[in-house]
């Protein structure tokens, strides 16, 4: 289901990029910002906000909707203290300490957004929502103990994923010249098959056209 999910996307992304080579008004997107782990308890339990950072192009499809593709890159580095107390160490005893660990989700996503208020306005508020896929992997976590020497005491070892990735949220455009300015945030969701990951993405970007 996902592959087939994955293949509509993409064959749908490909097409909107042929059809948005034509268009005069094709704009070039970037943005990075803030990404904040939200669930389940093991991913927001010991991941720290991290950083996004990203870009893709949109073009009107029609006066109040906005047709993109993008591709995002999340980073969530990990929170050590949190995951000791989660494996039953001492974090109150400076010579164990957690390393390594970071966690990274790439999007590629197909989005859809609606301008609440028509026309060329300074500021105008919009809601967005999105599908895609996503790649979750983390590198392995390592509990250490420094006294005299360095020796690991444990190995986390985490799972690496590719799911079907889905996206809702609002934000605002202002215009005003080149290039256009957007802020947003979003509710995101990657249907992994353990269980669904649901992170914050906040963000600032910039629109120019090309």
């Amino acid at each position: 289901m996902r592959i087939t999910l994955s293949a509509i996307l993409l064959y749908f992304s490909a097409t909107m990029l042929t059809y948005a080579q034509s268009m005069n008004d094709v704009s070039l997107l970037v943005s990075s910002g803030v990404s904040i782990p939200s669930d389940p308890a093991n991913f927001a339990e010991v991941r720290k906000p991290g950083f996004i950072v990203g870009g893709g192009i949109s073009y009107p499809l029609f006066s109040q909707f906005l047709l993109s593709v993008e591709i995002n890159y999340n980073s969530f580095p990990l929170n050590g203290a949190k995951l000791l107390s989660k494996e039953g160490y001492p974090d109150t005893d400076p010579t164990i300490h957690a390393e390594e660990g970071l966690q990274s989700i790439v999007t590629f996503s197909s989005d859809m957004k609606y301008l609440i208020v028509p026309g060329k306005t300074a500021v105008a508020p919009y809601v967005v929502g999105g599908i895609g896929v996503m790649n979750l992997s983390a590198s392995d976590a390592n509990i250490i103990q420094v006294k005299t020497s360095s020796f690991s005491l444990a190995t986390i070892k985490y799972n690496d994923a590719f799911a079907f990735y889905s996206s809702l949220g609002a934000g605002i455009e202002v215009s005003g010249g080149e290039p256009g300015l957007f802020i947003e945030a979003r509710y995101c969701a990657g249907f992994v098959k353990s269980s669904t990951t649901y992170f914050i993405p906040v963000r600032i970007g910039f629109r120019s056209s090309l």
